[in-house]
């Protein structure tokens, strides 16, 4: 029988016909709900009457139904009993997997995944999922090897690609980061985060007018704020100061976007433009007075230079 699916479970799966069997204690499935605290098991305990079912099937519908409902515990200790009363079937454990990871208990949620793919270990999106989940850990060499996995085999969603680019770009290999994100945008071409993603590699890369066109692209697409901050530093770099800070001020304080402004307009040589952005941010703020002074002595120096007759300027 298929079963409609949590929103991040990205196919349905079958489970076994368990109808009439009781469940048994599965210390390895109980342990992904319970810490041991006294407070939780407690509250474990009290629920164990009122949601105890009698099938995997069941305990899916059920766990669905909580899930939807926003009642994150009893969705878990529905799916365990489903994982429970289902041996050999992974998608209790991805949803159980899901449920943990919605509550950023990643440990747990990485245990499920993994056990989810000792019981059907060609299943795609356990380890769509658990690619993902270790991608968020310090465990970056297994993430990498479970994500290529799906993309050697064909089998990568666009979430994989985009996941494979960040860490491609935190380790400094742009190629790989742009060929992951344009194959996520392949995969999904309205993925708002592959835009963000994106336009800040070639933020980095100094392509301003490839940058700029992937955050608008993000911020069009309802990326939130995320891509504003890089996006006002591109305006600033193209010399549009009233823009960019119109981008950063919704959510950067004046003092600190008045004071980007000042720094990309230096590195546009625009001195005097930056001398003012300065002294404005370390008006704006005594958390900001030092590193904008320190700023504008270098503005200043610039413009202290340019104004030198020719000859006496340093290998002039």
């Amino acid at each position: 029988m298929k079963h409609a699916v949590l929103p991040l479970v990205a196919t349905a799966l079958c489970i076994g016909g368990c109808a009439g069997v009781a469940a048994r204690p599965d210390a390895g499935v109980k342990g992904l709900t319970e810490t041991g605290a006294p407070a939780q098991v407690s509250e474990q305990a009290s629920m164990r009457d009122r949601l105890a079912v009698a099938s995997a099937d069941e305990g899916l519908r059920r766990g669905d139904a909580a899930y939807r409902a926003g009642r994150s515990e009893e969705a878990a200790y529905l799916y365990m009993q489903a994982a429970q009363l289902a041996p050999t079937d992974a998608a209790p454990l991805i949803r159980l997997g899901v449920v943990q990871e919605q509550k950023r208990n990643l440990p747990l949620a990485i245990r499920a995944y993994d056990m989810a793919l000792a019981r059907e270990p060609g299943n795609v999106v356990a380890a769509d999922h658990l690619g993902l989940a270790l991608a968020q850990t310090a465990d970056v060499a297994r993430a990498k090897t479970v994500l290529q996995g799906l993309v050697d085999r064909g089998e990568a969603s666009w979430h994989v690609h985009n996941a494979l680019g960040v860490i491609a770009q935190r380790e400094g290999d742009a190629g790989a980061a742009r060929a992951h994100f344009d194959a996520a945008l392949e995969r999904e071409p309205r993925a708002a985060s592959v835009f963000n993603n994106r336009g800040y590699l070639r933020l980095l890369q100094g392509d301003l007018p490839g940058a700029r066109g992937d955050l608008e692209t993000a911020l069009a697409l309802g990326e939130g704020d995320r891509p504003r901050a890089n996006l006002g530093t591109v305006y600033a770099r193209q010399g549009e100061y009233a823009r960019a800070l119109e981008v950063l001020l919704p959510t950067v304080p004046r003092p600190e976007a008045l004071n980007r402004v000042g720094e990309a307009a230096l590195k546009n040589g625009d001195y005097r433009a930056a001398y003012a952005f300065f002294e404005r941010a370390a008006a704006a703020s005594p958390t900001y007075f030092e590193r904008a002074h320190a700023n504008m002595t270098v503005a200043e120096a610039h413009l202290e230079q340019a104004a030198a007759p020719p000859g006496t300027r340093p290998g002039g």
